[in-house]
């Protein structure tokens, strides 16, 4: 249970981390905290908490899957199995598929992007400075 609860005080900091004052964050923000899209972001704070992701990183990722405009998301297979019948298993797996690998291929973007031109030695931190997330 404790798991769950650091899994969702991720959340709110995500949450809290969005600027209320932009339209699109805002409408982003409401969005995470809905009931079908909740449960897929609960699995992938878990996952990013394994890996030790920071949460600078997770709420950048949040911002980019979570703007889909009129949609819920950027990914039509996520917006698609998220409409009417959303409990069904298909559905659920077909989310949980979409959103999972969208945030993979983001995570592994960032990462390639970060050690493009740094040295070993500029790749290394301090274990003090870590502001990785921790579920």
């Amino acid at each position: 249970m404790e798991i769950l609860a650091d899994c969702f005080d991720a959340i709110f900091l995500i949450h809290s981390l969005l600027n209320l004052s932009d339209a699109k964050e805002k409408r982003i923000a409401r969005r995470i905290i809905t009931r079908t899209h909740l449960v897929a972001l609960t699995k992938i704070i878990m996952d990013a908490a394994d890996e030790g992701f920071e949460i600078e990183h997770l709420v950048e990722w949040v911002k980019v899957f979570f703007n889909g405009g009129s949609s819920a998301t950027v990914d039509d297979d996520y917006n698609a199995a998220s409409g009417a019948g959303s409990a069904r298993r298909d559905k659920i797996e077909t989310r949980m598929t979409a959103i999972s690998e969208h945030f993979e291929n983001y995570m592994a973007e960032l990462e390639e992007r970060s050690h493009v031109g740094n040295s070993v030695a500029d790749t290394t931190t301090d274990a003090d400075d870590d502001e990785s997330l921790e579920v």
